[in-house]
């Protein structure tokens, strides 16, 4: 049986409620879009943009949502059934699927260079490389590469954080960015795949108590 708080659309959603929209088009990628009405049997919302132009899907299409509500974080599904262009441009979806509650703090995410070498898992021949992170959350963390990684490899990430110790993650990459297009140097998105939960903690606790130093430093 659901807990009240996954089942309850009414608790969940309203109008003008602000959303984190993910795609498996393309993974690692967040589009923000908003609730302009809510239905018996659909949901529509604002279309999202990327770079300034819609966003369109084909129908049937699946796609992911997350946002809070009075502090707690909730993710779902949605089916893209249509869109409408006047007045505003809006996407016409099913109702959410899978309502869950997530723990919002494993996606607090800070910039840090740390001591990292990974190496992929696709083959055992694979050559350690050794770099540093461009940052880290409890969901994944980003590697400084020399070179593109493909999307969907699978990584074996060391890591070693202050006062904690070296932790060993499997990760897969779910973005690749090149800063400069004039500069072989790319940030290497990851997320962490089958994590403990202590590991998590552990992580995020790193997190928080970097969070703490720099505050201290600009006061």
């Amino acid at each position: 049986m659901k807990k009240p708080e996954e089942s309850n659309l009414d608790h969940i959603l309203k109008v003008n409620q602000r959303l984190e929209i993910m795609l498996t088009s393309a993974p690692g990628e967040k589009f923000t879009s908003r609730i302009e009405e809510i239905n018996p049997d659909n949901l529509i919302i604002a279309m999202p943009m990327a770079k300034g132009h819609p966003i369109l899907l084909h129908n049937g299409s699946e796609f992911f949502v997350r946002l809070v509500v009075h502090s707690a974080a909730y993710q779902f599904s949605c089916i893209f059934l249509d869109k409408r262009i006047q007045p505003i441009p809006v996407w016409i979806a099913s109702l959410p699927r899978n309502i869950k509650r997530i723990q919002q703090r494993a996606f607090v995410r800070i910039d840090t260079a740390l001591p990292v070498h990974w190496q992929s898992l696709s083959s055992e021949e694979a050559p350690i490389i050794r770099s540093i992170t461009k940052d880290i959350s409890g969901g994944g963390v980003r590697l400084v590469s020399k070179k593109p990684i493909p999307l969907g490899e699978k990584l074996n990430i060391s890591i070693q954080l202050a006062d904690i110790g070296p932790l060993e993650l499997i990760c897969e990459v779910v973005r690749v960015e090149q800063p400069k297009s004039d500069v072989p140097i790319f940030w290497i998105g990851t997320k962490f795949l089958d994590l403990a939960e202590n590991t998590r903690n552990k992580i995020i606790k790193f997190i928080f108590r970097k969070q703490l130093e720099e505050r201290q430093k600009g006061l």
